[in-house]
């Protein structure tokens, strides 16, 4: 910007030096009174003198002007957003995946101010307790997961996050799970960590994401939970512990699960303690709210429809967002109300690929 600057300086220096120049030669070879009379103070020679003045101006102040039309296009664009807030990409994830932690179509749960109040340091000598985030296939257990790094409480300091899905990993085998979940912790913390006493474990505060916590195996939960437990509360204020888990006919919560292992060293009653959020199906505000960030067509048709798209989803966030995602591709297929209602009547628009 400093030599922008400075290079259009210097050339409205060398523009006033040549005009000082023509000025002082014609002076020089015509009496100065008759040249200021004949030409100056005629019409033309002020709006001459003007357009010079307002010429050096506008070089001079370039870089102010530009701010400002940028400023100004950055207002008209935002305006335009905000009248016309939908666009040509879609928001919604038919792919059956996690939703990123940024995703537009993303609706908040009772479960999410649950989760955020449970992170909030406890006061002793009561202690903060693991997190079991619980509920049925589908339901939006790892989305709420992914979300864990935006609650209030891990903006209060440096948080490492460290997130694992134990699906990927060895959850048959004790040894090769444990070097592969140390392994993914070192690569968290920037530092080699082999073991649960390693110093460098609480070095700075962690957060451990543990995602599809149902694939472990007896053996492997068996060594694994105990010290998951011991770590959280020896190190309670620099540690929080938040894993998902299936729900299912035999299995509620954490302790179902637990029992379930069957295995003697979980037999420890202080292992059952685990605060455990039930994600559940949304509401009819929260499909509502979804159904709101569809192109207005759709968003129209949709709200219309309520009945029966709460009978055909049955709140399931996965099937809405799959509804929602071809309602969004169809409004710029441009295609009609009549269309719009007979993709909502079709049960297989609730299904991803």
């Amino acid at each position: 910007m400093r030599d922008r600057w400075n290079s259009k300086t210097v050339i409205v220096l060398l523009s006033l030096l040549m005009v000082s120049l023509i000025f002082f030669i014609t002076v020089y070879y015509i009496d100065v009174w008759v040249w200021i009379k004949k030409f100056v103070f005629t019409p033309e020679g002020v709006a001459l003198a003007f357009l010079a003045t307002l010429l050096a101006t506008a070089i001079t102040l370039w870089d102010k002007i530009e701010k400002v039309f940028t400023k100004l296009k950055k207002w008209l664009n935002a305006k335009q957003a905000r009248i016309s807030p939908q666009t040509d990409k879609n928001p919604f994830f038919p792919s059956g995946l996690p939703l990123p932690a940024d995703a537009p179509s993303y609706v908040r749960r009772k479960s999410d101010d649950e989760l955020a109040t449970a992170l909030e340091p406890v006061t002793a000598p009561e202690i903060n307790l693991p997190i079991a985030i619980t509920g049925e296939f589908r339901i939006g257990k790892s989305s709420l997961l992914m979300r864990v790094m935006q609650a209030p409480f891990f903006t209060k300091g440096e948080w490492k996050n460290c997130y694992m899905d134990f699906q990927s990993m060895r959850t048959d085998d004790p040894h090769l799970f444990k070097n592969e979940f140390f392994k993914s912790i070192s690569e968290s913390l920037g530092k080699k960590i082999t073991s649960w006493t390693d110093k460098n474990l609480t070095v700075q505060p962690i957060v451990l994401r543990l995602d599809e916590f149902g694939m472990l195996t007896p053996d492997v939960a068996e060594q694994l939970i105990p010290n998951l437990y011991s770590f959280m509360t020896e190190n309670n204020k620099r540690v929080r512990i938040i894993v998902c888990l299936p729900k299912h006919e035999q299995m509620d919560n954490m302790n179902d699960f637990i029992q379930i292992l069957n295995k003697p060293n979980l037999n420890n009653p202080k292992y059952l303690a685990w605060q455990n959020i039930s994600v559940k199906p949304f509401k009819e505000k929260e499909i509502r709210q979804l159904l709101s960030l569809l192109p207005k067509p759709a968003a129209k048709v949709a709200g219309a429809q309520y009945d029966t798209i709460l009978k055909l989803s049955s709140g399931n966030p996965l099937d809405l967002q799959c509804l929602c995602h071809k309602l969004f591709k169809a409004v710029h297929n441009k295609q009609k109300a009549k269309e719009l209602i007979a993709i909502i009547d079709n049960p297989d628009s609730y299904k991803y690929p």
